[in-house]
């Protein structure tokens, strides 16, 4: 079972514990013995006896009828139900509710039939939540906090509370799903996207809570889920530890919920080793992988007659551990132990979607060539009867998994069955649409695509590939809310979706087709919809606004080039696609052809001599190379008006700076201001003030700090980093303090206090900032040193938008002047691009190396001077005339590249 299924398993148990409790507020006859009966069935229903639990419940209901007591007996249908809805009885779990809503008809409107009125819709909502229906699951929820509301029972509310965030996640709010449980808290003004691994605990303030409510234990477990699903796994963890403090302090034996908690731990730990194989940290792979299997060991050790659907889980997301760490050995051995474990369980949706689990992952054994004793029909006959399976438990989604695996395995391994691979995911992509779970059926439409693509029908290709890239862009807020298949394989699962419907509208085509104003208008649309893409995984959110834009509406001197690698493996060669976009005039295209082992090292030596001084020739060289790529194809069709371009660039080439590209006698910056932008879409608005105002702010002196990580403290190991001094920071502070209407922080002002505190209170127009800093892939690894700690990317940005927020002034430049992008990282400049797209100014201004040395304060000395005194020279003509000044000091050997083309400026160029 996926971790996002078995978190829904334990939110239809969570309920049961407030709704005894509730029952037990009204007055009953025979009060003991009733009691008594009533906390024996509760009993067993958190021990997951669902049927001994039931059997109890209804000598209660006969009991409660007897003596009269309607109120009563109403209320106990809500509990009735819920315990059908664990045995998967349906129809008896509806009829439980109609009886109890028919009952209360005749009782008097009171406090006591609002109560049981919510208790009711409580338990409505979770037959819809059980049967997927979220939406319905959602307003049936949202009735009984109005009721609860409405008498004045908080704790009604607030373990209603916990079930909307539980609705919300699923329908793809992983947001307002956690900030839901803040307001459970009692911060409903507060979001958890605020909160860190740091303030958690002292935000939720668990060591104040003396004798802790079951319903705060089970909203902070609720809580690290929904960190845990959205990818933010430290504060899953920094949660999981304060719910564990509660859970200590609560002296009640709750073997359901000890033992989802395990799992969650288990899940939280299987996802930090996914995260750092993605981020190729070895070390903290192995020990998070192991702590996982150490979690699910101590579920699998249980009594199996009672915790047995745990026990799987834990064997299930054991095998999923053995495949990824490529331990196929231990896979082969806990195979057959899983099969014989899914015989003893009853038929039900929760065991269909166990073998669903196992049948993938024998389907990725099989491709990795280990040996099981299975065949490719055998896997398609077990995807059909898990098909079959989902039909009679009436669950779409289920149903749909099942048939496009099955298409999908059809196709890729030419099987003869009684449909085509491609009729059995159309049949999955009707049942994906019909129960609106989006995230599901763009992976059937790009598969679709595949097969049109391959059976050369591009007109139908196209169309499928569009349609999951339409869907993508709906989900964009619940993309990283995905299964961890997907979640932590975005290169493998999500790119390729963009990047082949580009081959196929610029490559597959008729070059008339190719040409044609709206095949090239929606191309260049997917392009930037794949930089939106890329920055949500980077952030794990869905967190930029993106409006689209057209370059004449923007700067009708400027002209956009957007650049898109698509390889060609087969060929063993790289597509350079090029679209240029001009002002007012039809979209062009371009297509180079470069051997992939050409265009790797070419790139990569390029971005590794620009480091070293003494390679101008070679620089040139490799540079000359890249500027026939780019600009040598377009060169003729660039306009005498356009002074400007702006480069919206792809891959590797994201770390070369375009203003270094070579014609052999010319660099780029001699004729053209330049920028960057992950598209026009993603530009923030430029901001108006009267007269700027800098905030000026950096560090001079040596300073140590351990090194950023992704991980929890028991799976990582940072090394302290040593930051040199940067001796010329005071001359460049000075040089901008004096230009503008300034405050200036230096060293041990420079500290998150006070920098928080000024950046919120005072309307600056200007950050410029001369300190250490890093640009990485790695979120967690982008940060800025200040005096007292290494500010993070994340908090960096908030404290920017909160700035805009309270002031609402938008902040027209920021400048980095002494970063970094992290070295042999392919993708660092991502780092850059999401703290210019993410902080919401207009411009930034960044180095993507350190240049210790006068040269810095020269050029931004310059580049204030032109930008400030020239009220046509916009901030792009402002950075290319100060570069073209210090490369005119050869004195200083500063006509290099490594001093001059350090500088790029991302984002709103006028």
């Amino acid at each position: 079972m996926t971790d996002l299924n078995r978190w829904i398993k334990l939110a239809i148990i969570a309920l049961l514990g407030f709704s005894f409790a509730l029952l037990l507020k009204i007055p009953v006859q025979s009060q003991t013995a009733t009691n008594s009966l009533i906390q024996e069935a509760r009993t067993y229903y958190q021990a997951g006896q669902f049927t001994s639990s039931l059997q109890l419940l209804e000598q209660v209901s006969a009991k409660f009828a007897t003596e009269e007591q309607t109120l009563q007996q109403a209320q106990l249908q809500s509990l009735i139900s819920l315990a059908h809805q664990q045995l998967e009885n349906w129809a008896e779990a509806q009829k439980a509710l109609n009886k109890g809503l028919h009952l209360l008809e005749t009782q008097p409107n009171n406090d006591q039939k609002q109560q049981v009125l919510a208790q009711l819709h409580n338990a409505q909502g979770h037959f819809y939540f059980h049967r997927e229906d979220n939406k319905s699951a959602l307003g049936a929820w949202q009735k009984a906090q109005e009721l609860y509301a409405s008498i004045g029972d908080r704790l009604g509310e607030k373990a209603t509370l916990v079930s909307i965030s539980q609705a919300l996640l699923h329908l793809g709010f992983y947001k307002r799903s956690c900030d839901t449980i803040l307001d459970a808290w009692g911060y409903p003004s507060y979001f958890c996207e605020e909160l860190d691994a740091e303030n958690i605990p002292d935000f939720l303030a668990v060591s104040e809570i003396a004798n802790p409510r079951l319903w705060q234990i089970k909203a902070l477990h609720s809580m690290a889920n929904s960190y845990l699903l959205s990818g933010k796994l430290t504060q899953s963890h920094e949660v999981m530890v304060q719910t564990q403090k509660l859970k200590s302090r609560l002296n009640r034996d709750l073997p359901l919920l000890e033992n989802q908690m395990i799992l969650t731990w288990g899940d939280l730990y299987k996802a930090i080793a996914l995260q750092a194989q993605e981020f190729e940290e070895e070390a903290t792979f192995a020990t998070a992988s192991d702590k996982a299997l150490s979690f699910y060991d101590k579920i699998i050790a249980l009594p199996n007659n009672r915790s047995l659907s745990q026990i799987l889980d834990a064997q299930l997301s054991q095998l999923d551990i053995f495949i990824f760490t490529k331990n196929y050995a231990a896979a082969q051995t806990i195979i057959p132990q899983i099969e014989a474990n899914l015989t003893k369980l009853p038929k039900s949706k929760n065991l269909a979607y166990d073998q669903l689990t196992l049948n993938r992952s024998l389907t990725i054994l099989l491709e990795n060539n280990v040996q099981i004793p299975y065949s490719w029909e055998d896997l398609a006959q077990k995807y059909l009867g898990i098909a079959q399976q989902a039909q009679d438990v009436s669950s779409l989604r289920l149903q749909s998994h099942a048939l496009g695996y099955l298409g999908e395995l059809a196709y890729e391994q030419n099987l003869l069955l009684e449909l085509t691979p491609q009729q059995y995911l159309e049949q999955a992509l009707h049942l994906a649409q019909s129960n609106e779970a989006t995230e599901i059926a763009y992976r059937w439409q790009w598969q679709l695509g595949r097969i049109y693509r391959d059976r050369g029908e591009i007109d139908r290709a196209i169309n499928a590939y569009s349609a999951a890239f339409l869907s993508l862009q709906d989900i964009r807020s619940n993309l990283v809310a995905l299964e961890q298949e997907v979640q932590f394989s975005f290169r493998e699962q999500v790119e390729p979706v963009y990047r082949e419907l580009v081959e196929l509208l610029l490559v597959e085509q008729s070059p008339e087709q190719i040409a044609a104003p709206e095949n090239l208008s929606f191309a260049r649309d997917v392009i930037e919809g794949l930089q939106l893409a890329e920055l949500d995984n980077f952030f794990k959110d869905a967190c930029l606004v993106f409006k689209k834009q057209e370059i004449a509406t923007i700067d009708s001197a400027a002209a956009v080039v957007y650049v898109i690698v698509l390889p060609d493996e087969q060929q063993e060669q790289d597509r350079l696609e090029t679209i240029l976009d001009l002002p007012d005039q039809d979209l062009l295209h371009y297509e180079t052809i470069v051997p992939h082992q050409v265009f790797e090292d070419t790139t990569h030596k390029l971005s590794q001599y620009l480091l070293e001084p003494d390679r101008l020739r070679d620089i040139q060289e490799l540079s000359s190379q890249v500027n026939s790529w780019l600009i040598e194809p377009l060169q003729e069709d660039l306009p005498s008006e356009v002074k400007t371009l702006v480069f919206v660039l792809d891959g590797i080439l994201r770390n070369i700076p375009m203003a270094v590209l070579y014609n052999g006698t010319d660099y780029l910056l001699d004729h053209y201001a330049i920028a960057i932008a992950p598209g026009l879409q993603l530009l923030n608005p430029k901001p108006s003030f009267t007269e700027p105002i800098a905030l000026v702010g950096g560090v001079s002196e040596e300073l140590s700090f351990a090194e950023p990580t992704s991980f929890v403290a028991e799976v990582s190991q940072p090394e302290q980093l040593i930051f040199s001094s940067l001796k010329y920071v005071p001359e460049e502070l000075e040089t901008v303090a004096n230009t503008f209407i300034s405050k200036k922080l230096l060293n041990d002002s420079f500290q998150s206090d006070i920098l928080t505190e000024d950046i919120d209170s005072q309307p600056y127009s200007i950050i410029h900032i001369a300190t250490h800093g890093e640009f990485s892939s790695n979120p967690d690894k982008t940060y800025l040193i200040l005096w007292d700690k290494l500010l993070g990317i994340k908090k960096f940005s908030l404290l920017i938008q909160n700035r805009e927020v309270n002031q609402k002034k938008l902040i027209d430049l920021l400048v980095l002047s002494a970063c970094e992008t992290s070295r042999g990282d392919d993708f660092a400049t991502l780092g850059l691009a999401g703290m210019a797209v993410r902080t919401g100014v207009s411009s930034t201004l960044a180095s993507l190396w350190q240049i210790s040395d006068r040269s810095t304060p020269f050029l931004m000395e310059k580049f204030y001077q032109y930008w400030r005194n020239r009220p046509d020279t916009n901030k792009a003509e402002a950075l290319r005339l100060a570069q073209i000044d210090l490369r005119s000091q050869t004195q200083n050997d500063w006509d290099v590249p490594f001093y001059w083309a350090a500088y790029t400026l991302v984002g709103k160029w006028n």
